[in-house]
């Protein structure tokens, strides 16, 4: 949604699409967004067209996808340098986290554990999960 922003604050029209992860303007794919859980750490990452040699996709399926166009935000007018796409970029991403996780705070607030007396928990067979130190 952060892309899909940035891209409409530059009059484009943008778009999700449910049958492939990226961003879209029109049939053409502007972003890819890449997901990798390994080891237990998930690894996550955008990569936002803006100004640059287009011609290799042409050599590949993009996203696995035979005849998928890829777009650039200089082919849609958009003549702001990528210092500022990148600042733009990286607030809309913080303000949808915050809208994110505020909207989740006021529909599933997280109960508050008391606090331990007497200095030391004790174990339990439960230990690990919620309530389960003494």
């Amino acid at each position: 949604q952060a892309v899909i922003d940035l891209l409409g604050e530059f009059g484009v029209a943008a778009q999700s699409r449910e049958d492939a992860p990226g961003v879209y303007v029109g049939d053409a794919k502007i972003a890819s967004l890449g997901l990798k859980i390994r080891h237990g750490c998930c690894y996550h990452g955008l990569a936002l067209n803006v100004d640059m040699d287009l011609a290799p996709f042409a050599n590949i399926n993009p996203c696995g996808q035979a005849g998928l166009r890829v777009t650039q935000c200089r082919e849609l007018g958009i003549t702001a340098g990528i210092e500022e796409l990148q600042a733009q970029l990286a607030q809309n991403l913080i303000h949808g986290l915050q809208q994110h996780f505020l909207m989740k705070a006021h529909t599933h607030p997280t109960p508050l554990e008391p606090p331990l007396s007497g200095g030391k928990p004790t174990s339990s067979p439960d230990k690990g999960r919620p309530g389960g130190v003494k």
